[in-house]
């Protein structure tokens, strides 16, 4: 046993062996000249590819990711409800992680050709470190979904609609001038400190009588997304209606279709 196959074996059991594993694997690729078409190079690029697919959805389904990047000093805005989004919808997950893993694994493995990028003796797995450069890339893949998600509920929160067209034989309701007062200061009340989502979605339906699948297509969400928002507002609502903070008319909307 060499030097560094001795510091690796005082390692625990698994990690050195894992250690010692990849250290021979990446010597074996570097003598096949390091080629993308080379069968050891492929192997490595599907297995870090797949491993680091999975490493992220996960953390993106349980919400660790974002605390996962700063403490790599990784910062990046990511809205609660953003996060929420990301956490609800596979969709959401698999856009962001295709991009990121992607990135990744190309940058990583041009990396990887040059001696003095990984080294074993400091006890990071190629997986592992490979994982590292999923989080350093995520920020970007992240403000790729995020930048049209944002741009759609400010245009839908400035009344801006995308092929929304009015339901047929649906009046809209009719308010005497004190009930729109009220309505209004209710509605005020309900959406203090709401996110964004929120007051887009609320705005749809007053300004448009918006349906929910019409809303969701708007925002590029989901109806279901549309629908736990839309509980979670009900049940503010109830709350400031029972506590006697707010007073609301009875009126009907496309929210419920």
């Amino acid at each position: 046993m060499n030097a560094d196959s001795a510091a690796l074996a005082s390692r625990p059991r698994g990690s050195a062996e894992r250690l010692l594993a990849d250290a021979a694997r990446l010597q074996q690729i570097r003598k096949e000249g390091f080629r993308a078409d080379g069968p050891r190079y492929r192997e490595l690029h599907d297995e870090l590819w797949v491993y680091g697919w999975r490493v992220m959805r996960a953390w993106m389904g349980d919400g660790t990711v974002i605390a996962r990047c700063r403490l790599k000093g990784f910062r990046f805005p990511a809205p609660y409800t953003e996060v929420e989004e990301m956490m609800q919808r596979a969709d959401v997950r698999d856009e962001i992680a295709h991009t990121c893993v992607s990135k990744a694994v190309q940058s990583f493995l041009s990396d990887l050709a040059r001696q003095d990028f990984w080294d074993a003796d400091k006890g990071a797995t190629l997986r592992t470190y490979f994982v590292g450069r999923c989080l350093m890339l995520f920020g970007d893949a992240y403000r790729k979904w995020a930048g049209p998600y944002r741009r759609r509920l400010e245009a839908a929160a400035d009344g801006i609609w995308r092929g929304i067209t009015p339901v047929p034989d649906r009046p809209a309701p009719s308010l005497a001038f004190d009930q729109v007062v009220v309505l209004q200061e209710s509605l005020d009340r309900i959406l203090l400190d709401a996110a964004k989502e929120d007051r887009a979605i609320c705005r749809m339906i007053l300004a448009h009588d918006a349906t929910q699948e019409q809303i969701a297509e708007q925002l590029g969400t989901t109806r279901k997304s549309v629908e736990r928002r839309m509980a979670k507002l009900r049940s503010r609502a109830h709350d400031l209606a029972s506590a006697g903070v707010i007073t609301t008319p009875s009126v009907s909307s496309g929210a419920g279709r």
